[in-house]
């Protein structure tokens, strides 16, 4: 979020910047029943892998060992089925992403993008993975770009997400919504 809102200056250097000529915008943002994410929500089980960066960061190596394993398993168990707002029928796919305008840089927009993972096999995510960190994950073959204002997204039962990075469980359904009056933002031009 910082990047969108000041680029890639040091933040002493974007306090500077934005005080003394900033923009004052509404930054456009979503929500999952309710919940707001200003960048990004990632849903399926993939996200489980957040919950091993999280044992990380608090020196649970052990816990995030065993979490970074489980992952993979239950990856292909239970597939959440995605319906972006205009699509007729819902897809089922492995895990699928909402991304705000902020994820590409943006404040403002006027939709979020939609992404759907449809991974068949372990060599899948782990392709897609790597591709997420040293760019052109958008052109892997697993990939299905949409825009959408909102959507729905459904399983049988939980369904892991990863919400601004942190850890999150919903429970069979999640409704997306775009919310175009975000709270107020200092911007640089």
């Amino acid at each position: 979020l910082p990047h969108a809102l000041y680029g890639d200056r040091p933040w002493p250097e974007a306090l500077k910047a934005a005080l003394s000529g900033g923009r004052v915008k509404r930054l456009v943002c979503a929500e999952a029943n309710g919940r707001r994410f200003f960048v990004a929500a990632l849903f399926g089980a993939p996200t489980r892998l957040a919950g091993a960066r999280e044992a990380m960061r608090e020196g649970k190596v052990l816990t995030a060992w065993r979490r970074m394993q489980d992952a993979p398993n239950r990856s292909f168990t239970r597939p959440i089925e995605v319906r972006p707002e205009g699509d007729h029928e819902y897809t089922s796919v492995a895990a699928a992403g909402v991304l705000c305008p902020a994820y590409v840089g943006e404040v403002e927009g006027d939709a979020l993008e939609w992404v759907r993972l449809d991974a068949n096999r372990i060599g899948d995510l782990a392709r897609v993975g790597l591709r997420a960190v040293v760019g052109g994950w958008r052109d892997d073959k697993t990939i299905e770009l949409t825009h959408a204002q909102g959507g729905r997204i459904r399983s049988s039962g939980v369904i892991p997400a990863s919400i601004d990075g942190e850890p999150a469980v919903f429970v069979s359904r999640v409704k997306i919504e775009i919310v175009r009056n975000g709270p107020r933002v200092v911007t640089l031009d």
